[in-house]
């Protein structure tokens, strides 16, 4: 059955949609899904106060990060907040920059703990006459629940067909983002002080101009005393308007994964 990233929190199986912390890194078919195996112990999930059976795919990536940490320094940078990213890593021990750099964690004494965490107030009246003048020019004047959703860290989500769409409607919606692309540019030049991802299924993302990968990721190198061409990128949306965009953009060395499970293979020469 195919497998396909619906948002950053569904994926869809065949023709059922299905909730998920990392759709970003699925195969494209069951029939591709290699070595699944369950995790031997329960992870305690200390946010939400459970414990989780998790099942895994692929090559243990543990032993290559292992691997990696015993001849480097390696943090992990993502889109989702902190604990969500420490948990899908199997609580590694790794720090993280994590919302685009507006979060940051480490591991202090052998425990996770949030160390830094930016809020920035968006403009909502701005945002709001903006994104309906956008609705009208392109189409999109009719949406379901809200059309903007503003979020506690400053970022805001633009939803082409409103908060409340269905899920179904998503998964169809804009699967090669071409349709959001028609859009881009002049979303970009409607908000010169943010950065504008092209987020989810069927959204824009928009964080303040510094919060991307690139500069978050220079400004952790500024504190722990690392130049750009220390630095070995390696993420798989490079493409303008994708999470990882800036890193090519601004020159940093980049590794590019389209097929997680060659990962190994690709970092080889490390």
């Amino acid at each position: 059955m195919p497998v396909a990233y619906v948002d950053e929190h569904h994926i869809s199986i065949g023709d059922n949609v299905q909730l998920c912390d990392g759709p970003r890194v699925h195969v494209h078919r069951t029939g591709q899904i290699e070595n699944f195996r369950l995790m031997h112990h329960f992870i305690y999930d200390r946010f939400h106060r459970q414990y989780l059976l998790v099942g895994c795919v692929g090559e243990k990536s543990d032993e290559l990060l292992k691997k990696l940490d015993a001849k480097y320094k390696l943090i992990m940078v993502g889109a989702g907040n902190a604990p969500r990213i420490y948990n899908q890593m199997e609580q590694f021990p790794i720090d993280i920059i994590a919302n685009y750099g507006m979060q940051e964690s480490a591991m202090v004494d052998g425990e996770f703990k949030i160390i830094r965490q930016d809020t920035a107030a968006p403009d909502k009246e701005y945002f709001n006459t903006t994104c309906q003048y956008l609705r009208e020019k392109y189409g999109y004047a009719e949406y379901a629940g809200g059309h903007l959703e503003f979020h506690a860290s400053g970022m805001v989500t633009f939803c082409l067909l409103g908060s409340g769409a269905k899920i179904e409607d998503k998964v169809v919606f804009d699967p090669d983002r071409s349709k959001r692309r028609v859009l881009y540019d002049e979303v970009c030049s409607l908000f010169p002080d943010y950065v504008v991802y092209i987020g989810g299924s069927s959204s824009f993302d928009f964080a303040p101009k510094q919060y991307n990968k690139y500069d978050s990721i220079m400004r952790y190198a500024a504190e722990h005393g690392y130049a750009l061409e220390d630095i070995l990128f390696v993420g798989d949306d490079f493409g303008d308007g994708g999470g990882d965009s800036h890193v090519r953009i601004k020159g940093m060395d980049y590794v590019q994964v389209e097929d997680y499970t060659k990962t190994p293979e690709l970092l080889s020469f490390l």
